[in-house]
């Protein structure tokens, strides 16, 4: 098998699309995943993840596509905790200990703080459409959301079957605990180079999007309220 897969690959090496190619062992991570069943599923939650991931990079190229990537990998960091069933405060929760892991990885520090919220406020504008998904269809990353959704409704069923051994008691891990691997393993495949910087920036960003999200739907719902407090007050 080596040698017919080295006569293939040969020309990527050549022309520098494939940098190196490496043997190891495949070494299950069973208690990452929930022990023997959960990593299972594992398995083939990450063969349409990778069959997603393909498709995306696929469209993507040149310094174009490097700044499309890393939008499509916080978009789709955001509907993989979504398919897994995370929302609200627990999403939050999983984004902002990831998002603390990393910061302390890095050193942290006021610096660190300054330079990630001064790159939000530069992104701000254009990531909050991209987290609602009304507007997937206009989107000019449509092809590629497209994908994204395709991966969830491949997904369904095998999460689905997840939850199920959850509530059985048959994982190690609860799905919120696991979040995060899933996580890595896709941002991992979508990022080209400096994957745990990236990692970094993206958590931070998400957790911060969608604090601030949520922010402005509890001021929308007592924006109403108000103004009709402000009515009865006035005609007292």
């Amino acid at each position: 098998v080596f040698p017919r897969l080295q006569e293939r690959i040969a020309p990527l090496l050549d022309d520098g699309r494939l940098w190196r190619v490496q043997l190891d062992t495949y070494e299950r991570e069973v208690e990452r995943y929930g022990g023997p069943e959960g990593m299972e599923l594992a398995e083939r939650l990450f063969h349409v993840d990778s069959e997603a991931i393909v498709a995306i990079l696929d469209m993507l190229e040149g310094d174009e596509g490097a700044d499309f990537r890393w939008r499509l990998t916080l978009r789709g960091i955001d509907m993989l905790l979504h398919d897994l069933g995370l929302a609200g405060s627990e999403k939050q929760t999983v984004l902002r200990r990831m998002r603390e892991s990393f910061t302390a990885e890095f050193g942290g520090g006021k610096g660190l703080r300054l330079q990630l919220d001064q790159r939000l406020r530069e992104e701000r504008r254009s990531l909050f459409p991209l987290l609602d998904p009304a507007g997937d269809r206009e989107s000019e990353l449509a092809p590629a959301l497209e994908i994204l959704h395709q991966r969830s409704a491949r997904w369904a069923p095998l999460i689905a079957e997840l939850k199920r051994l959850e509530g059985a008691g048959r994982l190690t891990q609860t799905i919120a605990e696991m979040a995060p691997s899933y996580v890595h393993m896709f941002v991992n495949r979508m990022i080209r180079a400096a994957a745990r910087a990236h990692e970094l920036v993206l958590y931070d960003f998400l957790f911060q999007l969608l604090e601030q999200r949520a922010a402005r739907a509890r001021k929308g719902a007592l924006t109403p309220a108000l103004s009709q407090r402000e009515r009865e007050q006035e005609s007292d």
